[in-house]
């Protein structure tokens, strides 16, 4: 009997978000999940605890939305 190989499951990967330790004494590299962003979190060499930045959303501009309706009326 010959056992059949399945191929692992496709790993959806996870985004990492890199960022220093705000502790001036430690600055330590640390990276975090994506899921961890406006949440707090410890550093794991001096155990500072901060808060990971959220995720910035695009900024809409009277000047942007202006510009995409003068675009769709020149059809």
């Amino acid at each position: 009997m010959f056992a059949t190989l399945h191929p692992e499951p496709e790993q959806v990967p996870v985004m990492a978000v890199t960022l220093f330790c705000p502790n001036l004494k430690c600055r330590s590299i640390l990276q975090v999940p994506d899921s961890t962003r406006g949440k707090k979190v410890k550093c794991g060499q001096c155990g500072t605890a901060f808060f990971v930045p959220a995720k910035k959303t695009p900024v809409r501009t009277p000047a942007a939305d202006q510009s995409e309706s003068d675009n769709q009326t020149d059809n």
